[in-house]
């Protein structure tokens, strides 16, 4: 069973995107890639596009409780199984990828213990970040996110994971991107120990807008923005390729289909060989007397005798084998 972590400070928009991604591999035309969600991954998945729908946000993954998601998944380019995604609270991924701290794990809660057991066990790793928090700011609070991005992503390049980074709203820094010269020319600035030690390297990297389209809303003495009912997506597809890909290159390749047993075939082949020799030829009286006398001929009768006896031999054979297996798997 494929494991996927997501992973991602608190704020990244990690809930978002495994809801606007499950919907999205439900609703697309093609079947490389169907998912098949167990009856609690339904609810949660339904409950979150339900409120993004309603000019409203899903709320935040609690610190200390990972939500565990589980789908049976069919497709052309990833073989068939199940397919199991953690979305990972944001302030566990703070304690534990901050200052090193994934170097000591006994340390740490055991909540936190366990998700960085399942983090280091993943398969795959998805990284989601919003590219506002890595613009510098007076507090530094852009060194320490960028920091624990990076020991994250070292993390999973130790133990050799597949793993790609996810910049969340893209619709929102759309012309700050293109006012710094494309995506590679922004990560190369504010996202500079990543870049050179992941992105440069080959990492994927998917600029992506879960929710393409929002509007304000007044929140008391506030006003706030919320995702407009009807919202679409943005960037999901290039994304999507290179997850069916990577769940296909991680499953164990397919047993090969069991193959016929020999022996049924094979000795029914030496019954109606044994009893084609023995009838093959007949003796039969030729003339008439006083100068008849007899003569040993081909008997084509034989031909039959011996394919008869052939299919009897081996319906007989291969009945047994078949009773045989079928009291091996009941026990």
């Amino acid at each position: 069973m494929p494991n996927i972590a997501i992973i991602g400070t608190n704020g990244a928009g990690k809930t978002v995107f495994i809801t606007v991604l499950a919907r999205h591999l439900n609703e697309r035309p093609t079947d490389d890639f169907v998912l098949d969600p167990e009856p609690r991954t339904f609810k949660y998945i339904e409950t979150n596009w339900r409120t993004l729908n309603h000019w409203e946000w899903p709320g935040h993954t609690m610190a200390g409780n990972p939500v565990d998601l589980r789908w049976k998944f069919t497709g052309h380019g990833a073989g068939s199984g199940e397919m199991q995604v953690i979305d990972a609270p944001g302030h566990d991924i703070r304690s534990i990828f901050a200052d090193d701290n994934v170097t000591a794990l006994d340390a740490m809660p055991a909540a936190q213990q366990s998700l960085a057991e399942y983090c280091r066990a993943a398969d795959i790793a998805v990284f989601v970040a919003d590219l506002s928090d890595y613009i510098p700011k007076p507090d530094g609070r852009h060194i320490e996110d960028e920091i624990i991005l990076k020991s994250a992503m070292d993390f999973l390049r130790k133990h050799s994971r597949k793993y790609c980074l996810i910049l969340t709203k893209e619709d929102l820094y759309r012309p700050f991107i293109v006012q710094e010269g494309g995506l590679e020319s922004v990560a190369a600035k504010y996202l500079k120990s990543v870049y050179r030690s992941h992105l440069k390297s080959g990492v994927p990297c998917f600029p992506i807008a879960c929710v393409n389209k929002t509007e304000p809303k007044v929140d008391g003495e506030s006003i706030r923005t919320v995702p407009t009912p009807g919202f679409g997506s943005d960037g999901l597809e290039p994304f999507v390729e290179w997850l069916v890909a990577s769940v296909g290159s991680v499953l164990p390749p397919p047993p090969p289909p069991p193959q016929p047993e020999p022996w049924p075939m094979g000795v029914a082949g030496l019954v109606a060989f044994l009893v084609f020799i023995s009838n093959c030829t007949k003796t039969v009286e030729v003339g008439t007397w006083p100068f008849n006398h007899t003569e040993t001929m081909f008997d084509p009768d034989s031909l039959l005798m011996a394919i008869f006896s052939f299919f009897v031999v081996w319906a007989v054979l291969a009945g047994i084998r078949g009773i045989v297996n079928f009291i091996r798997k009941r026990l």
